[in-house]
C-alpha cells in the first residue's frame, strides 16, 4: 500500500481512483465493508482503491479541550487498512485551517483536483466540510 501524507503530496496521477473518505478509527466491520466495495469497484473500472483519512482525528483539533481517546493508533489503523487490500492511503493533516474548507471547496480542490476521484464512498452518517454540511446527497450531485 502506498501512503501519501496529504493529497497535495500525490506524486503522480492516480489511475481511476475510487475513494473511501472517513476517520476509520478502529477500522471496524462497517469500515471494512466500505473498503470491500471500494476495492471491488476499483477493480471493475481498472483503477486504484484509495482510503482518504485524517491525522489527527478531527475532534482532537476541533474540540482540543476535551479528552478524546482513539481505538487505534495511526500505525495500527494503517496496518489494518493495508491488510484489507487497499492500494493507496492518503492521510491528510487535519488542522483548524483545513477544517474551514467548505464542502464545495473540499470536493473541488481535494477530491476533484488533487485526488481526481472517479467515485467516492462514505458511510451513511458521515459528514464532511465546514460545519459538517457535506453528505452523500451532495456527493451524488
Amino acid at each position: 500500500m502506498k501512503i501519501f501524507e496529504g493529497a497535495s503530496r500525490i506524486e503522480e496521477k492516480l489511475k481511476n481512483p475510487v475513494v473511501a473518505i472517513g476517520n476509520f478509527d478502529g477500522v471496524h466491520l462497517g469500515h471494512q465493508a466500505i473498503f470491500r466495495k471500494v476495492i471491488e469497484r476499483a477493480n471493475k473500472i481498472g483503477g486504484l482503491s484509495v482510503v482518504y483519512t485524517f491525522d489527527p482525528h478531527p475532534l482532537k483539533v476541533l474540540q482540543a479541550d476535551r479528552f478524546f481517546p482513539l481505538i487505534t493508533t495511526r500505525e495500527e489503523k494503517e496496518r489494518v487498512i493495508e491488510w484489507t487490500g487497499i492500494d493507496v492511503l492518503i492521510s491528510e493533516k487535519f488542522t483548524k485551517e483545513f477544517a474551514q474548507l467548505s464542502t464545495d471547496e473540499f470536493v473541488k480542490e481535494v477530491l476533484c483536483n488533487k485526488v481526481q476521484a472517479k467515485e467516492v464512498f462514505i458511510g451513511p452518517d458521515y459528514r464532511f466540510g465546514r460545519g459538517r454540511k457535506g453528505t452523500t446527497d451532495l456527493l451524488r450531485s
